[in-house]
């Protein structure tokens, strides 16, 4: 017997090679005398929502049915969520008399949509797409998110632009309001591959950030950060000492900013050495994060 779950680590390496969804891994398992015995293709999804656009409308074909197993119908339950605001979730509803069908309801605002189909929890579909036009008459509650506003433009180019710049700025500002959007999309990591996402597509290429990243992340949010290496074109050894050093020295001034006044700065300074602080930001600031229990804090999300 070969247990696959022993190659669950090589293939989801390869497969973050690619920033394809589409993205599959062949496996063949041979003889000594290089006779095929069987031939895998291993996908990050084995379902597929087909689109209806004309008629505002999403299916599961036939073929996805069979995979489904018995029941199937009783277990599938679909959303929409704005990529922009993706903690905001839209039930889409089943048309009666049609099985496997779902309409999409197209006054929402617009912007890129995903339409995410879960069969008992469990993320077996590949998301889908959905573009609501700008002829849409609700006006967008994200205005003021710069990372919100970024991922709505349609212009690929312009996207990523927006994104860079977003993101550079982000690396030196421990307490940018976009931060807690971003942990957002992090932790669905969990669910999608992080190549899934502009947005941490782009992250990796700025070390800067992704060192704050990861001072900011906390005990549900640092793997997710972490692992990015593991699934995405990054290595955390790549990040120069200076990043680690400027992004360790921002985020711990806005700690001890952030506690000015209170007696657990003069605590926690008493406890690390202030002069120690002062030369040593990493050290410190690590310290501070995980021994000490602070007030909720702009420094954190």
């Amino acid at each position: 017997d070969i247990g696959l779950h022993q190659w669950y680590d090589a293939i989801a390496s390869l497969l973050a090679t690619s920033s394809s969804l589409e993205a599959h891994v062949k496996l063949e398992v041979t003889t000594h005398l290089s006779a095929s015995l069987i031939r895998l293709n291993v996908a990050r999804f084995d379902v597929d929502l087909h689109p209806e656009y004309a008629v505002n409308r999403v299916s599961i074909t036939e073929q996805s049915q069979q995979r489904l197993g018995d029941n199937w119908a009783d277990r599938i339950q679909v959303v929409m969520t704005p990529l922009w605001s993706p903690t905001e979730q839209i039930v889409l509803n089943p048309i009666a008399n049609q099985t496997g069908v779902w309409s999409v309801n197209t006054e929402l605002e617009s912007g890129p949509w995903w339409i995410i189909a879960r069969d008992g929890g469990s993320a077996r579909f590949r998301p889908l797409l959905w573009n609501i036009p700008k002829i849409s008459t609700l006006v967008s509650q994200h205005h003021t998110s710069e990372l919100a506003q970024a991922i709505r433009l349609p212009i690929e180019e312009d996207r990523h632009r927006a994104l860079n710049t977003l993101l550079e700025s982000m690396g030196l500002n421990p307490i940018h309001k976009d931060w807690e959007r971003l942990f957002v999309f992090l932790k669905m990591t969990q669910e999608f591959p992080p190549s899934s996402f502009d947005v941490l597509r782009l992250l990796i290429n700025h070390p800067q950030t992704m060192a704050m990243a990861l001072l900011k992340a906390d005990d549900k949010t640092f793997d997710r950060v972490w692992s990015l290496a593991e699934f995405m074109p990054f290595s955390w050894v790549f990040v120069s000492v200076n990043h680690w050093h400027l992004a360790a020295k921002n985020h711990f001034q806005c700690l001890t900013a952030s506690l000015e006044g209170l007696a657990m700065q003069k605590i926690a300074l008493s406890v690390f050495g202030k002069e120690h602080c002062q030369d040593d930001y990493i050290g410190c600031s690590v310290r501070l994060a995980t021994n000490a229990n602070f007030p909720k804090s702009p420094c954190y999300r």
